[in-house]
């Protein structure tokens, strides 16, 4: 009797520890809001904030960039973060245990079946259209196709997460989610607001400033001063239009499909260091929508200015300022060209564009966006969300996510 006695005191003195650091949490995100509102009572409209990651409690920002975010703001996230993860340090061994199951309803050859392998928490991954999904915990559809392929859903079974996996900009998405209302719970995608962020690239302070940039500026002049490496050649945001009507003014030399020269794929670099400007133009003009066509310059490119051309005024958002030249900035394609061909005569005005270097360095994104992915269902209830209408997601509702090109004739 005395042990049964012993055992329950434990149970309850269990219970009471978790009860009692439960009450902590919510005690803390009260006063965190509290806090915040009393600082901001006097603001007479809110500063607007920069959606960037939040990661190991720190923000990826820039130095010499225009930020918004006052020490407050940074203040309260960093607590924030904290609260949470001193609230999930209770639960971490038994997540551990748990094994997520993940299906990949229509899985792309460019996913790769083990990318939860090297994730700290545990998932799996199967994948099929014919698979099993009610095994399963919850399960990934590639979105670009889905609206053709697959214009009615599948059953979802109670308590399952379905995540809308997709980084092609909306004008390249086939058919319509319609009928897919209330069944998505995630979104992994480029967009900012996408609740799993899959970007093509980033920028991380330098642990140290270099005394100098690191690169060498004696660029090659038997070459033509602008290359293009395309493979898509009628593209939403026309700008096949637009370079043809650049190479007017300078010249350009056109890699791949849509143009006349070959570089093999191991040699990119090779052929990328022999020109001072790279065209990084996007096949879609979309908010947020910035690919690895300008982050392979960053991240290869020893010498060479990519000149960008997206959204209106937003690679500022994404690119270390003064590291770029903009098609926003020139009312035409002979102004940029004329902007071109003169630049390289200044190697004080050219060698600014470099300045990055000193302080940023480019890289692959981080984190795996498959392990946040794994991270949060793991911890589902932490995140609880269903979409009303995926479709109006995707294409924007009120605002305008896609826009057509009017720097063209």
């Amino acid at each position: 009797m005395v042990i049964q006695l012993g055992g329950l005191a434990r149970y309850w003195r269990k219970y009471l520890t978790k009860v009692l650091a439960m009450c902590a949490v919510c005690l803390s995100m009260k006063l965190l809001h509290d806090t915040y509102q009393i600082i901001n009572r006097d603001t007479s409209s809110p500063l607007p904030v920069e959606n960037r990651e939040f990661v190991d409690g720190t923000y990826s920002q820039w130095s010499i960039l225009r930020r918004n975010k006052t020490k407050i703001d940074i203040y309260l996230e960093k607590l924030k973060h904290y609260v949470m993860s001193t609230a999930l340090e209770e639960n971490k061994h038994e997540i551990k245990k748990k094994i997520i199951k993940v299906h990949y309803f229509n899985k792309p050859d460019h996913v790769s079946p083990t990318s939860f392998d090297n994730c700290p928490d545990a998932c799996t991954m199967t994948y099929g259209v014919n698979g099993n999904l009610s095994t399963s915990d919850a399960v990934m559809f590639q979105g670009p196709p889905l609206g053709i392929t697959n214009p009615q859903p599948p059953t979802k079974i109670r308590g399952q997460i379905w995540v809308l996996h997709g980084s092609e900009a909306p004008v390249y998405w086939m058919g319509s989610l319609s009928p897919w209302r209330c069944l998505f719970n995630w979104t992994m995608s480029y967009r900012r607001d996408a609740d799993i962020r899959h970007s093509y690239g980033d920028f991380r302070k330098r642990q140290s400033v270099l005394s100098k940039i690191p690169t060498a500026l004696n660029i090659p002049t038997s070459f033509n001063p602008v290359g293009w490496f395309v493979s898509h050649c009628n593209t939403s945001s026309k700008r096949e239009l637009y370079v043809e009507q650049l190479t007017k003014y300078v010249k350009t030399d056109i890699y791949g499909a849509c143009g006349k020269l070959v570089c093999d794929f191991d040699k990119f670099k090779e052929c990328l260091d022999r020109y001072k400007f790279y065209l990084s133009f996007e096949n879609a003009i979309c908010r947020d929508y910035i690919t690895e066509k300008v982050f392979n310059i960053f991240q290869i490119a020893s010498n060479t200015i990519p000149v960008v051309r997206g959204f209106k005024n937003q690679s500022w958002m994404f690119l270390p300022p003064g590291s770029y030249i903009s098609t926003d900035e020139f009312s035409s394609p002979g102004k940029l060209g004329e902007y071109i061909t003169k630049l390289p005569n200044n190697m004080t005005a050219f060698e600014n564009y470099f300045t990055w270097k000193q302080f940023y360095e480019s890289y692959s994104y981080e984190p795996n966006p498959f392990c946040i992915l794994c991270r949060r269902l793991h911890r589902s209830e932490s995140y609880r969300r269903l979409y009303d209408d995926i479709d109006a997601w995707l294409k924007g509702g009120n605002q305008e996510f896609c826009v057509g090109a009017d720097d063209v004739e």
